[in-house]
């Protein structure tokens, strides 16, 4: 039976040749720019070091493309279209409900081990379904998903906020979601999930404000892909 870095191991091979295939729709990012991406990452981490124990490298990648889709790979990897940029990342906050959650499933391996032999060549749809996780598992994720904004003093309502984004527009997120009708029970879920616990007192920051760094990459990704 293969073991969990076994798994890990042969998502990386996946990995290689997914980019390697993609190569000439990645845009490219400045230092800069992945120092701002790396820097969200490290905050979710660092301010919630009873749910993150250590920190993890994290890798960014931005590919041309009208659909919108994010996923993630165990690796650390992040990849993003940027047609969700142009279409729903209109603010900072939903950045960073996206990257709460899926620096979730990284850290915590949450991925169904599903093994594809690699070919040299591994198309978007392919890597997508891969990512995929059923319903129960995904709004465990969006639970620690929130914990983890309220733990960064970060406003969790943006977790709910993309959800019912994705549940309007369900069939520009068909590819990343799969069957229709999942976004809608994922709301409902989580709804249920915000009615039932307890709503502290904290200090946050809201979604209303995004920072500099966030609109210089939202400008780059207008300019490599108008």
């Amino acid at each position: 039976k293969p073991s969990p870095e076994d798994f890990v191991a042969h998502f990386a091979r996946l990995e290689q040749d997914f980019v390697t295939s993609i190569n000439a729709q990645i845009i490219g990012l400045s230092g800069r720019d992945r120092a701002y991406l790396e820097s969200m990452v490290g905050a979710l981490l660092e301010k919630n070091r009873s749910i993150y124990t250590d920190k993890r490298e994290a890798k960014f990648y931005i590919i041309r493309s009208s659909v919108p889709f994010y996923f993630s790979l165990p690796s650390g990897s992040y990849f993003y279209s940027t047609g969700i940029f142009k279409k729903y990342i209109k603010s900072e906050g939903f950045l960073r409900a996206i990257m709460a959650i899926e620096t979730f499933r990284v850290y915590h391996r949450i991925y169904v081990r599903r093994i594809l032999m690699p070919t040299d060549r591994i198309n978007l749809e392919q890597m997508i379904s891969l990512t995929r996780i059923p319903l129960d598992y995904r709004n465990e994720v969006n639970k620690w998903g929130h914990f983890t904004l309220r733990g960064a003093g970060m406003d969790p309502t943006s977790i709910l906020n993309w959800i019912q984004i994705r549940n309007r527009n369900i069939l520009d997120f068909s590819l990343m979601d799969g069957p229709l009708g999942v976004a809608s029970r994922e709301e409902f879920a989580f709804k249920n999930f915000l009615a039932r616990t307890v709503k502290e007192t904290v200090n946050i920051d809201t979604q209303g404000n995004s920072s500099r760094e966030f609109h210089r990459l939202l400008d780059i990704i207008h300019r490599q892909d108008p």
